[in-house]
């Protein structure tokens, strides 16, 4: 059942385009220098919260210093197969993010380097609606908490801790 539900998300472009939007508000609000995310935090960020532990770990948490480091201390496992699942992702999230930016949610920013950013608009709708269910709403969740951690964290650290590599 938990498989069934992370490959219906997965494909659901919808979902994964606004759970970018709400990493790159994250991210934006959490730096001073109001950017986005680069490309490899992009394609890093559906390989983690469609895995339902680590979306689980995540959205469970509040925004505070050393959110990163203490999700990974208590839930080390949350490493396994990031790497097959950031390529299997890569994909899907390229036309998520195109979605994205077909409906507005996301724009791009080529300076100073090359960004994908959060539209700024008064109040998304959100796509999922009331009558979400839970797991799409930890999706979510999980996707602000990762934004926050890739703003306040060096990402070539958080690539170690991860194994992943690009």
């Amino acid at each position: 059942m938990q498989t069934l539900f992370e490959k219906h998300v997965a494909e659901n472009y919808a979902i994964t385009a606004f759970a970018l939007y709400a990493a790159c508000r994250s991210f934006r609000e959490s730096t001073t220098l109001l950017q986005g995310l680069n490309l490899q935090q992009t394609l890093l960020l559906p390989a983690m919260i469609f895995h339902a532990k680590t979306a689980e770990s995540f959205a469970n948490r509040t925004r505070t210093e050393g959110l990163f480091y203490r999700v990974l201390a208590e839930q080390m496992q949350l490493t396994v197969g990031l790497q097959d699942r950031m390529q299997d992702f890569a994909d899907r999230t390229l036309s998520s993010i195109h979605f994205g930016v077909s409906v507005g949610l996301l724009v791009f920013q080529k300076q100073p380097e090359f960004q994908i950013c959060a539209a700024v608009i008064r109040k998304p709708s959100n796509p999922l609606g009331s009558s979400a269910s839970d797991e799409a709403k930890r999706i979510i969740k999980a996707a602000d908490r990762l934004g926050y951690c890739f703003a306040t964290t060096d990402f070539p650290i958080i690539c170690a801790s991860l194994r992943v590599s690009f």
